[in-house]
């Protein structure tokens, strides 16, 4: 048998041609998912906005803007006051927010509500953090700072409260254990609240989802996870990975308790 070797050019040429052509594929793979999300921001585009906070000329501001980055305002407009953490009721008619007030020792946390375009604007709590709204809207779950003087640690928290948004009555959960949370989320069915535990309740660092109305919480991720949140169903969970990654998961419920699938 003839031993037939390819020669070195056609090697070459056909390196070129398969970087080449993998090159068209990548592009034409790009620009079918930038069509893709162009389409997804042309359906969202008058239903949906995006609410978030950003620092700004020295100065933490909530903005809102369309989901293509159009219509951007400045909800809060306080060059001398730092406003955080804007969360929208589920009907989307307020927004809750965190905003610094006084300075030097006097210096506290409390939390707001104001209306979609800015204007309301008016204090419901002090010593207040972490807010997130019940799925019907009647209610705000918070907490407290553990400690009287201003503390920017986000795990300095003591117990979880609820303020009812009609009467603005403060009612507090009966779970005395619960301590040193952030990161608040309400869980679709309204029964679950998931937090981040920091050095507190038995975990070192922790999801938990927590039980509204009782005194049982249980463990859903360990690490240095953060920012944990509900899909709209509660089928889902999402989280930040040390701050510059995101991860999901589905969830389950058994046995009276939530755990990731």
């Amino acid at each position: 048998m003839t031993n037939m070797k390819t020669p070195t050019y056609i090697i070459k040429h056909l390196v070129v041609v398969v970087l080449f052509s993998s090159s068209l594929s990548l592009a034409a793979s790009n620009e079918s998912k930038e069509e893709s999300l162009r389409e997804t921001m042309r359906a969202f585009k008058g239903k949906y906005r995006i609410l978030f906070e950003t620092y700004r000329e020295n100065n933490f501001e909530i903005y809102i803007m369309d989901p293509d980055g159009t219509n951007l305002k400045n909800l809060t407009q306080t060059s001398n006051q730092h406003e955080f953490y804007p969360k929208s009721s589920p009907d989307g008619t307020n927004i809750c927010f965190v905003g610094y007030e006084g300075e030097g020792d006097k210096k506290n946390r409390s939390l707001f509500l104001m209306n979609p375009d800015g204007s309301g604007r008016k204090r419901i709590v002090e010593n207040g953090r972490w807010p997130c709204w019940s799925p019907n809207g009647k209610q705000i779950a918070f907490v407290r700072d553990y400690l009287p003087r201003f503390n920017i640690k986000d795990f300095a928290t003591s117990g979880l409260y609820f303020y009812v948004v009609e009467t603005g009555e403060i009612l507090e959960h009966p779970n005395e254990e619960i301590e040193h949370i952030y990161n608040l989320s309400w869980h679709p069915s309204g029964q679950w609240i998931t937090a981040v535990v920091h050095g507190g309740m038995g975990f070192d660092h922790a999801i938990i989802a927590l039980e509204v109305n009782g005194y049982r919480y249980n463990k859903l991720l360990g690490g240095n996870r953060c920012r944990p949140d509900f899909s709209p169903d509660g089928t889902h969970i999402s989280w930040c990975d040390l701050d510059w990654a995101i991860g999901a998961a589905g969830l389950r419920y058994e046995k009276e308790r939530y755990s990731i699938k």
